[in-house]
């Protein structure tokens, strides 16, 4: 105790000048943190300033970044208002039944909704109309035409000659077809006259050899008979499976159907009449040239491009957090990078992926792709193909006797909100983000609905 009386003072100097050795410690390690916050407020001030002239001047000096931006936004607009031109003359979309949608009135609901289920499956059933399509020749069509040859042999037997035949010279005159069953078209193949020359095929002579071969052989075999009278009564071949349905609305339409499941039968149904109506465009419009040339020819499924559908498969909505991969031959992924164009739906259209398998001439394959997205907002994404050997036997589909393919061709195609979102219903519009721009439209048209669509053009006299 006396030690520390009489050592007080240096005692107590001896621990400040401690203290002070650890404070300077402690600055000196905390030096780096302060370096690091002056160069992050340095950096946001080197930031703000790139944005300002020197001082003494006003206004921004990024003008090449702002006109570009300002030519970036008119092309924009413009593209916007070509592509609003377009549509417009590709004329506004109709429902398959009015006052429907987006929502029908809730006391009416369930009755508008069971009554949508006709009128779409007669629009799916009308699709291979507008084809000129028809199906592959069935178990009654060989009966019938087993029936007609067997009818016809028994005439050939009782018919009796009222004089000797004579011989003649020259080519036989054409054999007139005889009727057959109600409904029943047969072919009989007519020899060539001087007024009517034979028809000149394509194609390596083995296979035109054994077309006529097959052609001759017809009237005494009923399912060759069967089969070549339908593909001459026919563009191209379809069959129930060619078409994307909704089973549970157009199989059952007596059911009153979610407004979901609605709007995506009347969605797939838009856009399969549409690629319906681009390939129906493809042989009618080579039906023409094929008239034009040899009137005396008519056109079927033999000498036109594009010989059976065979499948149209739609994806759901393309999005960015879509995932499915390829796990079918018929339906389309709709992850975007399975495909070279990543597309995915933006802010003025919704993007669907769609799989067509076809059978066309190999020759015309080109000219059906073009078709394809001729006019259209549609992008071709990948195209497969694989020759189909021939058929010896000629019994089912006749394709005819030029080299055909099995094409599969996967496309993208673009829904512009201005003309689907109309219609769409609530729920839909909710999954997708398109509210906002319902209620712009709406208000932009003065209605709380779709727009009453025209009426019909008076008969002609």
């Amino acid at each position: 105790m006396e030690f520390m009386k009489k050592h007080a003072f240096f005692l107590i100097c001896g621990v400040v000048g401690l203290l002070s050795i650890l404070l300077m410690i402690w600055g000196m390690t905390g030096l780096g943190n302060v370096k690091d916050q002056m160069n992050q407020v340095k950096s946001l001030d080197d930031s703000l300033s790139a944005y300002l002239k020197p001082a003494g001047k006003t206004g921004p000096i990024n003008n090449q970044a702002i006109d570009l931006q300002t030519q970036r936004i008119t092309k924009t607009r413009d593209y916007y208002g070509e592509v609003s031109k377009f549509l417009d003359k590709l004329g506004p979309v109709r429902p398959l039944m009015e006052g429907l949608f987006p929502d029908p009135p809730e006391e009416q609901s369930i009755s508008m909704r069971s009554k949508f289920c006709g009128p779409y499956k007669e629009a799916i059933d009308n699709l291979p109309k507008l084809l000129s399509a028809g199906l592959p020749p069935t178990k009654e069509d060989v009966d019938a035409a087993a029936e007609y040859i067997k009818r016809k042999q028994q005439e050939e037997k009782l018919s009796v000659p009222s004089e000797p035949a004579k011989p003649t010279t020259g080519p036989k005159p054409p054999t007139p077809a005889p009727k057959g069953p109600p409904g029943y078209t047969p072919v009989i193949p007519v020899s060539p006259t001087p007024s009517q020359p034979k028809q000149e095929e394509t194609g390596p002579p083995s296979v035109l050899k054994r077309w006529e071969a097959i052609e001759a052989a017809a009237p005494k075999d009923p399912a060759l008979l069967a089969a070549l009278s339908r593909a001459r009564e026919i563009f191209c071949y379809t069959t129930p499976e060619s078409f994307q349905v909704v089973p549970k609305i157009y199989q059952r339409p007596d059911d009153a159907p979610p407004m979901d499941q609605i709007w995506w039968a009347q969605l797939t149904y838009w856009i399969q009449e549409d690629l319906v109506r681009s390939l129906a465009a493809v042989n009618n419009q080579a039906a023409q040239l094929i008239q034009q040339k040899n009137s005396s020819e008519e056109p079927w499924v033999g000498n036109l491009p594009l010989k059976e559908i065979a499948s149209i498969r739609l994806s759901d909505y393309v999005t960015e957090n879509s995932t499915r991969k390829d796990t079918s031959d018929r339906f389309p992924p709709t992850d975007p990078t399975a495909y070279f164009t990543h597309q995915v739906g933006q802010d003025i259209f919704d993007t669907i992926n769609a799989r067509l398998i076809l059978v066309v001439d190999v020759r015309s394959l080109p000219m059906v792709l073009n078709d394809l997205v001729d006019n259209r907002f549609k992008t071709i994404l990948n195209v497969n193909y694989d020759a189909i050997a021939p058929d010896d036997t000629f019994k089912g589909r006749i394709y005819g006797p030029d080299p055909v393919v099995r094409a599969t061709i996967d496309m993208q195609i673009f829904l512009f909100w201005r003309d689907y979102v109309p219609f769409m219903p609530k729920k839909i519009r909710e999954q997708l983000g398109t509210e906002e721009l319902f209620a712009n439209l709406m208000k932009e048209k003065g209605s709380n609905a779709p727009p009453a669509p025209e009426p019909p053009p008076a008969p002609g006299p």
